[in-house]
């Protein structure tokens, strides 16, 4: 039962560490609290969100209607 015990403790430790070497890198990648799934700042606020769509979605009408057009 203690062989177990702490092969168990162990292992929870090497867990930690791989843990904590993962958000390390994390932080270095995407910045300290943040996860990388973010959306872009153009798109965090419904504002900016709504302008961002708006536009793209005049874009693609514009090519739809020069491909057309062609």
């Amino acid at each position: 039962m203690l062989k177990s015990e702490r092969q168990l403790e162990a292992e929870m430790r090497a867990l930690l560490r791989k843990a904590e070497i993962i958000d390390a890198q994390e932080d270095g990648q995407y910045g300290k609290g943040k996860r990388g799934d973010e959306l872009p700042e153009e798109l965090q606020r419904r504002s900016s969100r709504l302008e961002f769509l708006r536009k793209a979605k005049a874009e693609l009408e514009a090519e739809a209607a020069a491909a057309k057009a062609a």
